[in-house]
């Protein structure tokens, strides 16, 4: 009886919190019920997407890494007052609710990228990876060629199944394979915002009734998304694009095919999703279906239930949520190493480094993938006389603490400890050749005002309220001429735009190079314009 009860409030709830709940939103936000329902209707998309759409989505992609981040900083802040049995201050209460609304803006936004993915789950075709046929639908041609090439795909549900040919190596099969993994992609990163940062919220029973309920523009929104997020439907097209994807790599791979850089992007995004891995590791296509209608019921009688997803989070490190297949080699120095290191850098030196292992760091032109700049110790700064600068003083904490590097990650500007930056494969220090007491304030003052600016997911120079890692170099030494590139409209400088001001003749030196996590200690500057000219065979340690 007590299963039958149970079965019976299941069923309830599923009607009552069921996906396709319209939304409340005054703002009249689309949603979209459940990817399920893109099925309806076909949408196949044989366009060519341009550079400027790419972009666009790379920087898409940005944002959502930012939100995911502030959003677990946001709760790890937002929960102390749960654990001390204190309420929520209302401006807390304000940043939860605005934070939910620039996450809408997101997820919508993500949606109509997603939309192409429809027809990829239809029960209308058998997909067919094959460069002998052309790309689209022609059952006949694929019948006559399977019977003679005597292939054992041909059966009998193929006189319900309509073939549908995509042929890796003409236009619209090249075309369709890039929209379809942007989208894969695109539904990839809303699984990890979920896992790694929404079930945060949606698993704490008191902040998921006032996302739920406090506010008119979000009434039900995280139980709709709990509800996408564990919707077999779902599940079920996801693992459909997943065997499209090992179709796909799996004939690519037999025929040499390469894949273009837009594809290359799009495969190490895919690949560095950690519910990619999970869903292909543990084959979660059911998994988190009860735990949304345990909340869906729990909530509905007010019962306090705590409930756990995967555990993402605990993983969540300085890749925000991306999957990494390794750490950094630098994190094996000694202590002794990193003394070492520390000790020889001073006020304004220029920190380079590169992460081979993570995405933000494959599709950086050059070599080195990011910048930052080394501010000192409160020993340093006090015999400059900047110890007491109103500038510094909110920082005096952090800098005792040990965060004396300057650097933009996604989050914004910030202090870290040369620890926290060494998750890293190579390392270089430049320093200036000739600075005066004078300029060295100067352009201290610089560096302290970026602390707390956002990040520029344009990459554009030209602006002075956000900014970008290799931004530091360009506004800290701002009466520096810097060689910068024009992309897209905008003027961008990379961090290997910054190294070369490095070079023989150039304004900075270098004082410090790893490799590979191993310090080359002869021949610094050469060996410093072999890494810049990419002739990694020629390193003389």
């Amino acid at each position: 009886m007590r299963n039958i009860y149970i079965v019976f409030i299941l069923s309830l709830f599923v009607s009552l919190f069921s996906c396709s709940t319209p939304d409340n939103n005054k703002q009249g936000t689309r949603e979209i019920a459940s990817i399920s329902d893109f099925f309806k209707k076909e949408k196949i998309n044989f366009e060519e997407v341009s550079a400027e759409e790419i972009a666009q989505f790379e920087e898409l992609v940005e944002q959502n890494l930012v939100w995911r981040e502030k959003s677990i900083r946001f709760y790890k802040y937002i929960s102390e007052f749960e654990k001390k049995e204190i309420p929520i201050p209302s401006s807390a209460l304000t940043r939860l609710h605005d934070g939910l609304t620039e996450y809408k803006k997101i997820n919508d936004t993500m949606f109509v990228i997603i939309d192409n993915l429809r027809w990829i789950a239809s029960s209308k075709y058998k997909l067919v990876i094959n460069s002998q046929l052309p790309t689209g639908e022609d059952k006949q041609a694929w019948q006559e060629f399977s019977r003679a090439q005597a292939l054992s795909e041909i059966d009998s549900e193929e006189e319900f199944v309509q073939p549908f040919i995509i042929n890796p190596t003409d236009i619209k099969g090249k075309n369709l394979i890039i929209h379809f993994k942007r989208s894969f992609a695109a539904a990839l990163v809303l699984y990890d915002n979920y896992t790694i940062a929404f079930s945060l919220y949606s698993d704490d029973s008191k902040i998921r009734r006032l996302l739920n309920y406090d506010n008119d523009e979000h009434i039900n929104f995280l139980h709709r998304s709990t509800s996408r997020y564990a919707s077999m439907n779902n599940r079920l097209q996801l693992s459909t694009s997943v065997d499209l994807i090992k179709k796909i790599s799996s004939y690519k791979q037999k025929q040499n095919i390469e894949a273009t850089a837009v594809e290359s992007y799009l495969d190490e995004l895919i690949s560095s999703s950690n519910f990619f891995h999970l869903f292909t590791r543990d084959n979660t296509v059911n998994s988190g279906t009860i735990k949304y209608y345990q909340q869906s019921i729990t909530d509905h009688l007010h019962r306090i239930s705590k409930v756990t997803t995967y555990g993402v989070s605990k993983i969540f490190g300085n890749s925000m949520g991306l999957f990494a297949s390794r750490k950094g080699k630098m994190l094996k120095l000694s202590q002794q190493q990193l003394t070492k290191i520390e000790r020889t850098l001073q006020p304004l030196d220029i920190l380079l480094e590169k992460t081979p292992f993570r995405l933000t760091d494959k599709f950086i032109p050059g070599h080195f993938g990011h910048v930052a700049v080394w501010l000192g110790s409160e020993q340093e700064l006090r015999d400059l006389g900047l110890w007491e600068h109103d500038l510094v003083k909110p920082h005096h904490k952090d800098i005792r603490a040990g965060k004396k590097i300057l650097e933009a990650l996604r989050p914004g500007v910030e202090l870290n400890t040369l620890h926290h930056f060494m998750n890293i494969d190579d390392f270089a220090v430049l320093r200036h050749k000739q600075l005066s007491t004078e300029q060295t304030v100067r352009y201290l003052e610089n560096s302290f005002k970026q602390i707390g600016k956002t990040y520029d997911f344009n990459f554009d120079v030209e602006t002075d309220k956000r900014i970008v890692c290799s931004e530091l170099a360009y506004v800290v030494y701002d009466d520096m001429s810097w060689p910068t590139e024009k992309a897209l409209g905008r003027i961008t400088i990379s961090p290997d735009n910054v190294a070369i001001k490095a070079n023989d003749n150039g304004p900075f030196a270098v004082k410090m190079i790893f490799y590979d996590g191993i310090e080359i200690k002869h021949n610094l500057q050469k060996n410093f314009s072999h890494l810049l000219n990419l002739e990694y065979e020629q390193i003389n340690y």
